[in-house]
């Protein structure tokens, strides 16, 4: 990164794999703060405000452009190489 600040990216597979279904991105319903709960299609990886960023599932609408990859690329990966 050209800020010189040192980040360390995190991706833990099998909470991926378990959480893959939908967006765990909050959104606000009814003055209430909720999961979005849309069905996730990419990973987008998410400041963790520790210095970290999480690969985390996320919908059409939480994805943001540069940052993301299809979750359909990543599970098509991990057959290649266990095949």
């Amino acid at each position: 990164m050209s800020d010189g600040i040192k980040r360390r990216y995190v991706y833990d597979h099998d909470t991926v794999k378990r959480f893959a279904d939908t967006c765990p991105m909050m959104v606000s319903r009814g003055g209430e703060a909720q999961p979005c709960d849309k069905p996730a299609v990419a990973l987008r990886w998410v400041d963790a405000h520790d210095g970290s960023y999480h690969a985390t599932p996320v919908c059409v609408n939480h994805c943001r452009k540069g940052e993301m990859v299809e979750l359909r690329k990543v599970f098509e990966g991990i057959a290649d190489v266990r095949s």
